[in-house]
């Protein structure tokens, strides 16, 4: 080992002394040679020489040697002592260990005095010298840090316990109040029977490193931090921080503006502005909750609405976590979701379900009321069929007395009208559902109408001794529209009426004018309407007594099919009822003609309405396929004085017409072979100028088909079941339009 170098002291290398440059000299030519392993101990041999003038150079004079050389020995020195030797190792020691960049320390433990040995460095770590740390051995616990004695103590007691070696970063105070992190190790040492004899150790300034890794740590918070706020910003909520008890908020993300409006910072200047903006009928439910989040722990979660600053409704869902420490600085945080699409879906689901069971409940109701119409259509039609079939037996056989022969003829007469009644309401309401049905739109005179519907109901209501009080304004009331159908609405009308009045009842009957409409109103005395039925009251197959034990028939459609015939006027129909066995008001209106489309009068037609020949010296040619229609008519038209020829086909009609050369047609549309619309051209190209006046008389009762009849050349379109009395004056009118030259 390489030993510091030993001199001889009072000799001087050759050639002059110690300063004399030689030396410098020596080693620059020593430097400039190239050195062989040989060449290198000779310059070694040189140095010692140089260094050592006083005798031979050699190279054990430049090597540590601990033990003395002979040649000492034989200039009779004396080896060194024990003492000189110990002096000489602590001083070796100690010069290293004051070299060390850190505070070591030595504490010798026994009985009698102690010695405690503390490196000069700790003033260059605390400001302190080294002689204060040695006079006053507390010195070092007064300036440890109070929050680190702790932690100190229990890594001591740890290190005692075990014996082994102990360690802890603690914090001491510098003599210039700086805090200095210092790492200390030490070791306790015992002897062979474990008594304490020295502890020893090591202190390392850590200051920097701390700092360092300080620096680091606060560096990776805020950028994680950094990391979380962009995250927090850039999500569509709003996050946010408050004072527990107080409610003041510490921090409120940007999601609180771009929601509702409003800038973070009013949030945080003002704790109940966001109370504020609650709904009124949420405020109260909300300010409980936001209390209750406050003072309990746990989870909190609760949805309320609130208003933007553009005054929309927004809902909201706050959810948060209770403040965790119970200390006067407590906080707690949550976020605010914006949950108005999830609450709107959720209220259009229940919209949609409460519809949806809405419209299950009208589909059940639909369905109940189809078999109940069913049913009672069923019933309807088979009632008059058991009076017709009955009768029709019984005349047949011949075995009715003759004093019920007439009665049985109005009981035929009158059933087959209701049948045919029910049938004629069944096709208007299978026309209306497909958009079929249609008006043959002209001035209408609605003092006529009402009186031709009263008319067909006068026996009814004689039969029941009902008072029927009329009040028609016969100024000239007019209107535009269908009249048969106009006509259909007051006789349902005035038909329901007299159903359901009781005997001796009283019905009033009112036409006139209330603005630009014409009233038509119909008042009863009868039953009335129960105020759950008023509604349904113009819904078809609706009616009020479905049961089996009800009093009065029909199939619930004649005021659903008036309603739709009103509608298509232009006009509204409404009913009124106190209640049960309160009677029932109808009010029609229907809008007035203006005075500018009224048409003028024309000259009276010559008609013999009420004589029983209307037709005298009329020529009458009937076609139809179906005999007893064909000999029905025959008989009817021949009572009013006509001269009737009848035939089954189109060839046939056509040799009648050559003979009998008629001046009105009343024929079939749909035959074999030709029908209808062939017929009465083939009759046009036989004589041009002598075409018969004709009147289509048909099952096919739809407006295309009448439409289409008009335009083949037919003047009239009558459906089938035919009304006797309206057939004659139909023929009778054109035959006296003939008389008077309208001719074509």
């Amino acid at each position: 080992m390489i030993g510091p170098l030993q001199t001889d002291g009072g000799r001087t290398p050759p050639g002059g002394g110690a300063n004399d440059g030689a030396s410098p000299a020596f080693l620059a030519d020593a430097a400039g040679r190239e050195l062989t392993p040989e060449g290198a101990e000779a310059v070694l041999l040189e140095l010692a020489s140089a260094l050592f003038p006083g005798g031979e150079g050699a190279f054990g004079q430049l090597i540590w040697n601990p033990a003395p050389s002979p040649a000492a020995m034989r200039g009779g020195g004396q080896p060194p002592s024990a003492e000189a030797l110990l002096r000489a190792a602590d001083l070796r020691y100690r010069t290293l260990v004051e070299q060390i960049p850190a505070v070591t320390f030595l504490a010798v433990l026994g009985e009698g005095d102690n010695e405690i040995y503390v490196s000069p460095y700790i003033e260059a770590l605390l400001g302190f010298t080294q002689q204060e740390w040695l006079e006053n051995p507390f010195l070092w616990y007064s300036q440890l840090h109070a929050d680190d004695r702790a932690l100190w103590h229990d890594e001591f007691a740890r290190g005692i316990r075990t014996g082994g070696p102990f360690h802890a970063e603690c914090r001491f105070i510098a003599r210039n109040g700086d805090i200095v992190w210092v790492r200390g190790e030490a070791r306790l040492v015992k002897d062979d029977v474990g008594r304490p004899m020295f502890l020893q150790g090591v202190a390392f300034d850590i200051t920097e490193s701390k700092r360092a890794h300080s620096q680091e740590l606060q560096e990776a918070i805020r950028s994680t931090e950094q990391r979380y706020r962009d995250l927090v910003e850039r999500l569509d909520a709003i996050f946010w921080e408050a004072r527990a008890g107080t409610g003041e908020f510490t921090f409120v993300s940007g999601g609180a503006e771009t929601i509702l409006g409003f800038p973070r910072a009013r949030w945080i200047a003002d704790k109940g502005f966001w109370l504020d903006r609650v709904h009124d009928d949420d405020r109260r439910t909300v300010e409980a909750a936001w209390t209750r989040a406050q003072e309990s722990r746990g989870d909190h979660e609760f949805e309320f609405r609130v208003l933007t600053a553009d005054q929309r409704e927004v809902w909201l869902q706050l959810r948060t976590q209770g403040p965790v420490a119970n200390t006067p600085d407590r906080y707690f945080f949550g976020v605010l979701l914006d949950v108005t699409q999830r609450r709107r879906g959720d209220e259009e689901r229940a919209r949609l379900f409460v519809a949806a069971e809405e419209a299950r409940e009208v589909a059940e109701t639909a369905n109940r009321a189809k078999d109940e119409f069913l049913a009672t259509m069923s019933h309807e039609l088979k009632t008059p069929l058991n009076a017709l079939i009955g009768y029709a037996q019984l005349l047949r056989d011949r075995q009715l007395p003759a004093e019920l022969t007439e009665r049985a003829l109005q009981s035929i007469e009158r059933n087959a009208k209701a049948q045919a009644r029910l049938v004629e309401d069944l096709l208007d309401v299978s026309r209306i559902v497909t958009g079929k049905l249609h008006l043959d739109v002209r001035p209408v005179n609605l003092a006529e109408v009402v009186d031709a519907a009263f008319d067909t109901m006068r026996l009814a209501a004689d039969a029941k001794n009902i008072t029927v009080i009329r009040m028609i304004d016969r100024s000239g009331v007019q209107v535009s529209g269908d009249a048969t159908r106009l006509q259909q609405v007051v006789w349902n009308l005035l038909s329901n009426a007299v159903r359901f009045t009781p005997e001796r009842g009283r019905i009033e009957i009112r036409l006139d004018c209330v603005s630009d409409f014409a009233r038509i109103r119909v008042a009863d005395s009868g039953q009335g309407i129960g105020a759950e039925f008023l509604p349904h009251v113009f819904e078809r197959f609706r009616q009020a007594d479905t049961t089996s034990t009800r009093k009065h028939g029909g199939l619930g459609l004649g005021l659903a099919i008036v309603r739709h015939i009103l509608e298509m006027h232009g006009g509204t129909i409404e009913v009124e009822s106190a209640g049960r066995d309160q009677g029932a008001t109808f009010t029609a209106l229907i809008p007035l003609l203006s005075n500018r489309e009224r048409p003028e009068p024309g000259p009276a037609a010559r008609m013999e309405d009420n004589g029983v020949r209307a037709l005298e010296h009329v020529r009458i040619l009937v076609v139809d396929d179906d005999a007893d229609t064909r000999e029905m008519l025959r008989t009817v038209f021949a009572r009013a004085g006509a001269e009737v020829t009848a035939a089954e086909s189109a060839m046939e009609a056509l040799s009648a017409f050559r003979a009998a050369r008629p001046d009105v047609l009343v024929s079939d549309i749909g035959m074999p072979d030709t029908d209808g619309y062939e017929l009465l051209r083939l009759l046009r190209g036989v004589d041009p100028d002598r075409a018969p006046l004709a009147i289509a008389l048909t099952a096919y009762t739809g407006a295309d088909h009448r439409r289409r009849a008009l335009e083949a050349g037919y003047r009239e379109h009558v459906s089938k079941p035919v009304d006797v009395e309206q057939i004659v004056r139909l023929v009778a009118r054109l035959a006296n339009a003939t008389d008077d030259g309208a001719h074509p």
